[in-house]
């Protein structure tokens, strides 16, 4: 055999076999699709064994010649099989091995027929005395048609997905097509020798790179699937005819297992997995989407098997506690999700999870019942989250502005920065809707970016400083507050607009401020020396010990207007109640704002008090940015420009 054919076939070994290896080091996430790639790399590997065993002449009986064609020949046959099938599976089509099974039965069965066929009739292909392999005009009739069979399916998959199919995906599929037309076309017109299987090795290895990593469907915190890995596993399974149940997971407070998880990653992730997941299900899949919520996918679809493994759950969770020598218990919901009937997507999945979440939190339950899941609801819930997704790129958020007034100048010398979203017919979603929301799918930070570099866009393009304002207060959930990069974050959105820190004052909620960890009182420490004004907003309406928010370093505390209005028209206890808060205030010497003024009366009795500033409609509504500079030029203060 010339030398260059035993080239083709060991370099085609070479790559087929280095990425067969590469491919299970990786550990991929055998999904149907994965699965089928690896078939197809499998059976390359051995044909192309099998042609350099041939291509050297290992082999001097014609027996074993016969054998090891009549191998390779059948895996080819395989191979064709399977293209199509990765195909199908890579552009989403809903394919699974139970299904096709009758087919590659059939498929073993006409393969074997032909090859017994073969060994008593040499209609096919032959070996003679001299070793010489050699293919009949009907075996390459028959092989011709079996490869334009595989790339007409192949291409039926590809045409209805066209249009959604991402732009690797389709580079592969016209790549593999086009290289093996061209290659055949140069086999048999030009070379006259076997250079196909090192067109599937190339081809295997472009498909390898345009695989999503495996690692990015996993949480890092916890080593379980995250909310790609649910749709690649998943999606398809819950939107299909078969029921499949789910169990929610959703831990209440997310925060103390994130500051646990900073002191001892490892041990937390372990109690949570072998204690928890591992120990109730073996066989089935966990998710995690957002913070202290997991789904367990079941592998059965007996729904009396489904309420066992729930009273299961609700049993772990209900006593849940992390910790040996400081247990900490973490309060927790659980709940039966029945897919398809009650969601079909991953959107809708999530929007489960969020309800109940809310409903375990605020109604202090354990166990969420299926029916106590109201679909409105859900489906409210599913239509913000799908709204939130484009509502920058589509104009459907903006920032209005607050004004807020000075006792001591008696004018607006600062502001506070509110977010609105609308929907696509213009109607206001309010922030107490979408805010929690976008808390817990991720889309939050996007949406505090997006409102820093408003708010200083706008300071700077407006000249806001000219008329007297000093700053524009910004608040920041707890979710932002322990990210890593906060401070590079802010420092750099204040440094592309030319503005000092102290234009901007950084606002925390009493209950964000109540579950601080050690990465949020770092971030808020940081900030306060680099010059940024600290605020406490919204103080009444959490639990938090006023040791504790007497350690975050504030600057300026806001008492709610649910212990202001009450103050006015309510009995003595509320005024000793609103006198008191204000008494506490004054002891950390920071300068306190009085919110939810609305009346006349109201801006009076106020006026009375030790505050610093008043902030309420009485005053002011929140302003659009053209409305908010107009209403600073009004009210500017004396001597500024």
């Amino acid at each position: 055999m010339p030398n260059t054919i035993i080239t083709f076939d060991l370099c085609a070994l070479i790559i087929a076999a280095s990425f067969l290896i590469i491919f299970l080091i990786r550990q991929p996430l055998m999904i149907f699709q994965d699965k089928v790639f690896l078939n197809i790399v499998v059976a390359t590997v051995i044909i192309d064994l099998g042609s350099v065993i041939d291509s050297s002449g290992l082999i001097r009986s014609a027996q074993g010649l016969f054998l090891l064609r009549n191998i390779i020949i059948a895996l080819f046959f395989y191979t064709m099989f399977l293209w199509p099938l990765y195909f199908a599976a890579l552009f989403n089509f809903k394919l699974s091995l139970r299904k096709l099974k009758p087919a590659i039965i059939i498929l073993i069965l006409a393969i074997s027929a032909l090859l017994v066929i073969n060994f008593f009739t040499k209609s096919l292909f032959f070996i003679d005395q001299s070793l010489r392999y050699t293919e009949t005009r009907l075996f390459k009739t028959i092989y011709s048609v079996a490869l334009a069979i595989s790339f007409i399916t192949a291409t039926c998959f590809f045409i209805p997905a066209r249009g959604y199919a991402s732009i690797e995906n389709t580079f592969i599929y016209i790549f593999v097509i086009l290289s093996c037309i061209v290659t055949l076309l140069v086999e048999n017109i030009f070379l006259n020798e076997e250079i196909f299987p090192l067109t599937i090795s190339i081809s295997i290895v472009s498909i390898y790179f345009t695989m999503p990593a495996p690692e990015s469907f996993v949480d890092r915190m916890t080593g379980l699937f995250n909310e790609e890995g649910f749709n690649k596993l998943c999606a398809k399974k819950i939107s299909g005819k078969r029921k499949t149940y789910c169990i929610a997971v959703c831990l209440h407070d997310a925060k103390i297992v994130t500051a646990f998880v900073q002191r001892d990653r490892t041990k937390m992730v372990t109690e949570i997995k072998k204690r928890a997941f591992e120990n109730l299900l073996k066989n089935s899949l966990i998710f995690k989407f957002f913070p202290g919520t997991y789904l367990i996918v079941l592998d059965k679809e007996d729904e009396n098997f489904a309420n066992t493994v729930l009273k299961k759950a609700h049993e772990i969770f209900t006593n849940f506690r992390t910790g040996k020598e400081k247990s900490i218990l973490i309060p927790a919901t659980v709940s039966l999700i029945c897919c398809p009937e009650q969601a079909s997507s991953t959107d809708e999945i999530k929007a489960y999870l969020m309800h109940i979440l809310d409903k375990g939190i605020k109604e202090n339950l354990s166990l969420v019942k299926s029916q106590d899941l109201p679909v409105e609801t859900i489906h409210f819930l599913f239509n913000t989250q799908n709204l939130l997704n484009n509502a920058e790129e589509e104009g459907r958020l903006k920032v209005l502005y607050q004004p807020i007034y000075s006792l001591k100048t008696k004018t607006y010398d600062t502001a506070e920065a509110l977010l609105r979203m609308t929907d696509k017919n213009g109607n206001v979603i309010g922030p107490s809707v979408f805010i929690p929301i976008s808390e817990r799918n991720g889309s939050i930070l996007e949406l505090e970016n997006f409102m820093m570099n408003e708010v200083c866009r706008t300071f700077t393009e407006r000249h806001l400083g000219s008329y007297g304002l000093q700053s524009i207060g910004i608040n920041l959930s707890s979710v932002e507050c322990i990210q890593d990069n906060l401070r590079d974050t802010i420092n750099g959105t204040l440094k592309k607009y030319s503005l000092p820190h102290s234009c901007i004052s950084i606002e925390i909620t009493e209950t964000a401020a109540g579950q601080a960890s050690e990465s949020f009182n770092a971030n808020i420490q940081a900030l306060s020396q680099d010059g940024y004004s600290i605020c406490l907003d919204n103080l009444g309406t959490g639990n938090t010990s006023l040791k504790k928010l007497m350690s975050i370093p504030f600057n300026i505390i806001k008492i709610d207007k649910s212990i202001v209005i009450p103050s006015f028209s309510g009995g003595e206890k509320e005024k000793v109640l609103f006198q008191s808060i204000l008494d506490i205030t004054r002891i950390s010497k920071a300068k306190v704002v009085i919110q939810g003024v609305e009346t006349a009366e109201g801006a009076e009795t106020v006026s009375k008090l030790d505050a610093d500033y008043i902030q309420g409609y009485y005053y002011s509504t929140p302003l659009e940015e053209d409305e908010f500079e107009e209403f600073l030029k009004k009210n500017r203060l004396p001597g500024s420009i």
